[in-house]
């Protein structure tokens, strides 16, 4: 029996006691363990603890509760974590910091050579065969997959085991990436790579090849495993597509990451990548703005964080790989180089898309190559995984006689106390209520949630609409906090300017605010832009042929809840300034968290929602946000803020609200 995804496993209990009615003995038993707290403190919110042997003693059953509940702790105390401790396996338990980082310890050590020597792989997968646990836990689902394949290329083991997966296998755990990922133009595209009919149609397959290009240097970014690839196109292509959902969310639901998946292009290199922009063929047309505006402070990039970045494989854990592996996975450079470069001369003489729903980056950032020293050892690393060692029949566990007797595997979901992760320490803010905002943009229908998933929503990253939002409302203050740079890293290398030609306000968003009578628009000579009574944006669009009056008024007929408005021009609305992003959404928030509040449109408390002290912890896949339950405004649990806003498609996280 494998451990549980939640509550605790017994793998084998000895009862020692002066009964001689069996049944009554294990009765006794039961109702001692099922009033045990089976959450030690110390841990993480989502920490798995295994413990090889408990031993707890009392006569009746409050007392061996006690007893049981104080060994465990005192277990959970000695807990040694093998992700980052090589001598884990010689203690008495061992915790992981959630299921994923068990399913990549179980790998590397499979990776190594290594599948039966630790007692906590055994208790782990129990009686089942590490190939089976993982198709049965992780490669058939795109949210565990990822973080499982971006815990591995911290290490540079990812291309080692995506290199054993057949390339139906490979296809199959990129289509659940996508699925789960709200990304179904991925799962298109990958139709149209291996030749079958799409099922869905790409909205723009005919993309400009300086969008290809700048798409494929955005992807080299933030995925340089990409210099050591494995082996076969399906494999390269699972490693982008999940590396790219760790690290850039946005860029996997975009239509220019799907052409490049479709086009094959997942396997050029990093310095290919460079030399194409270096030669102009990243250089990427902006959208129009209106005369006269200030575009320097709009297109100027924000500060933000480095993408991540590969770090260089432990060499102990490639030299414990056994000898006579295959030979070094090296990808053909110079000839996908060409490769590429002549795709993209085919695609400029294509006629141009007009590519409306996200735009390319407009800076480009040079692609960092790594250290002389770093390249040295990736030359000396390249190597596959033992031929020797076969996932279906190697031994993955051990037979039942040789487990422990004494064995218990204790899943612990949720303890009580947040623990610092070695690699991961929580960050202080004082503007933790910002994230109180995730609620309020997939109420406004900006983003899709755990109900609705294939929500495509709007193409800016969830964190860079907080980052936008603390710096507009806060200023230098927000700058200085330790959530700025934080969000920064979370949003990736995606630049501000990734912008929509045309904004129009979903239809849930305007629910809240019933039918109104009066819609004033503001013409230009390139621009529409009709403001709600409630003062944000509704339309933002090119202007077309019509009298403005004309446009205005059949974009409103598009509408339900705006269909009996009537339309006058605003003489008197304020030129825009700022970014779109900012001018769009900002006050679409600020209303709807006013009507959340009860209080005027114009009068949102901004400050009693954004400051809060929190703590907020990160995963590959999630985000635990800690806030004091006696500070909690009543007006933001009445207005269902507070709620978990769970699974972010968007976000490529599962955001968590815990109250201490």
């Amino acid at each position: 029996m494998g451990v549980p995804s939640d509550g605790a496993a017994l793998r084998r209990v000895t009862l020692r006691a002066p009964v001689r009615d069996p049944l009554l003995a294990r009765q006794r038993l039961e109702r001692a363990l099922g009033s045990l707290d089976w959450a030690p403190p110390g841990l993480p919110w989502r920490a798995l603890l295994l413990v090889r042997r408990l031993v707890a003693t009392g006569q009746r059953t409050p007392a061996l509760g006690r007893s049981i509940a104080e060994s465990l702790r005192a277990q959970a105390r000695e807990a040694r974590r093998p992700w980052v401790d090589g001598t884990a396996a010689g203690g008495g338990a061992v915790w992981f910091a959630d299921d994923d980082e068990l399913a990549a310890c179980l790998l590397r050590e499979w990776l190594r050579g290594r599948a039966q020597e630790p007692w906590w792989c055994r208790a782990a997968l129990g009686d089942e065969p590490l190939s089976r646990w993982l198709a049965r836990r992780v490669t058939g689902h795109g949210d565990r997959l990822v973080p499982v394949i971006a815990q591995l290329a911290s290490i540079g083991l990812a291309a080692a085991w995506i290199a054993r997966l057949d390339d139906a296998t490979a296809d199959a755990a990129v289509r659940a990436i996508a699925r789960d990922h709200a990304a179904p133009a991925v799962a298109s595209a990958l139709d149209g790579a291996t030749g079958r009919n799409a099922t869905s149609p790409i909205h723009h397959p005919c993309m400009r090849a300086s969008a290809v290009a700048a798409t494929v240097h955005r992807v080299v970014t933030a995925v340089p495993e990409l210099n050591t690839p494995p082996p076969t196109p399906a494999g390269a292509r699972l490693m982008v597509v999940a590396l790219v959902a760790a690290r850039d969310p946005v860029l996997l639901r975009s239509d220019g990451f799907a052409q490049v998946v479709r086009d094959g292009r997942t396997a050029v290199s990093p310095r290919s990548a460079a030399s194409l922009v270096e030669t102009g063929r990243g250089r990427v047309d902006l959208v129009d703005e209106e005369p006269g505006t200030d575009q320097s402070a709009e297109l100027a990039p924000r500060p933000c964080g480095p993408p991540s970045k590969l770090r260089g494989a432990d060499a102990s854990a490639i030299d414990s790989i056994p000898r006579g592996a295959p030979t070094a996975l090296r990808q053909p450079t110079r000839d996908l180089s060409a490769r590429v470069s002549d795709a993209i001369d085919d695609l400029a003489n294509a006629p141009p898309s007009h590519h409306d729903a996200v735009m390319p980056p407009s800076s480009r950032p040079p692609v960092r190559e790594p250290d002389a020293h770093l390249r040295e050892r990736r030359r000396g690393q390249r190597t596959a995984p033992p031929t020797g060692h076969d996932m279906r029949d190697a031994g993955d566990t051990a037979p039942a006689s040789s487990l422990h007797r004494a064995e218990t595997a204790v899943a612990s979901p949720r303890p009580r106390t947040l623990a610092a992760l070695p690699d991961a320490r929580p960050t202080a803010t004082s503007f933790g209520g910002l994230f109180y905002l995730l609620n309020a943009a997939i109420g406004l229908g900006l983003y899709g949630d755990f109900t609705a998933p294939a929500q495509h929503g709007i193409a800016l990253s969830p964190w860079r609409l907080l980052a936008i939002a603390g710096d507009a409302w806060f200023g230098d203050e927000f700058a200085r906090d330790a959530l700025a740079p934080w969000l920064a890293r979370m949003g990736g290398a995606e630049p501000p300017v990734a912008r929509p030609r045309a904004w129009a306000v979903p239809d849930a968003a305007l629910q809240p605010w019933g039918h109104p009578s009066v819609v004033r628009y503001r013409a230009t000579a390139r621009r529409l832009r009709l403001l709600h009574p409630a003062g944000f944006v509704l339309f933002d669009v090119p202007r077309s042929g019509a009298a403005p009056a004309a446009q205005a008024a059949a974009l409103c007929r598009e509408r339900v809840l705006l269909a009996s408005a009537s339309v006058c021009i605003d003489r008197h609305a304020p030129r825009p300034t700022g970014d779109r992003w900012q001018r769009w959404l900002l006050p679409l928030m600020q209303a709807r968290l006013a009507r959340a509040l009860g209080v005027a449109d114009d009068q949102a408390p901004i400050d009693q929602v954004c400051r809060s002290e929190a703590r907020v912890s990160s995963r590959p896949t999630w985000v635990d946000v800690t806030f004091s339950l006696a500070a909690l405004p009543l007006a933001i649990r009445l207005a269902g803020l507070d709620r978990d806003p769970g699974w972010i498609p968007a976000a490529g996280r599962d955001v968590r609200f815990h109250f201490e």
